[in-house]
């Protein structure tokens, strides 16, 4: 309900909320087509990527839990224990991606990983810290700064419903 409020509110009519529509599901990568049916009318198609996580955690315990969450909701969960795996295959990773980076890893700090990310184009990340005397992660770098829990299952299980 919510992706289709923005549309089909706008006082324009016609065309133009075709192109709307188009806009708003390209803008979170999707795909929308319009076409004539052979029966006669006309069919729309709209298809949305599930969301793509990528969690940075060097502790094998987060991690499991993380993967079964994620098998658990159906959702896409990249998993690196270190930043320069991370950097090693960037390239395959999409620029919708929301990366939840440790902000203690064994050889590196999450925010180092976080500035580079910024430089490539990356957007929205996340710091996590299991200390709750943790800051507030460093403005302007990340959305914020989180705990260690999965923070995704529950918005896949309401939206699957």
């Amino acid at each position: 309900p919510l992706l289709f409020t923005k549309v089909m509110c706008p006082p324009n009519r016609g065309h133009s909320r075709l192109v709307s529509v188009r806009n708003l599901v390209d803008s979170i990568g999707g795909t929308f087509s319009i076409g004539n049916r052979p029966s006669g009318g006309t069919a729309a198609c709209i298809q949305i990527p599930l969301p793509v996580y990528v969690l940075v955690e060097d502790d094998p315990l987060i991690q499991e839990g993380w993967a079964r969450a994620a098998e658990r909701s159906g959702a896409m969960l990249i998993q690196f224990s270190d930043v320069d795996s991370v950097l090693e295959r960037i390239a395959e990773i999409p620029r919708r991606a929301t990366f939840f980076i440790d902000e203690h890893l064994r050889n590196d700090f999450g925010t180092h990983l976080c500035e580079e990310l910024k430089l490539r184009g990356f957007n929205d990340l996340f710091l996590q810290s299991g200390d709750p005397n943790a800051g507030l992660g460093t403005p302007g770098l990340t959305r914020g700064l989180i705990g260690k829990t999965v923070p995704f299952e529950p918005v896949v299980d309401s939206i699957s419903r």
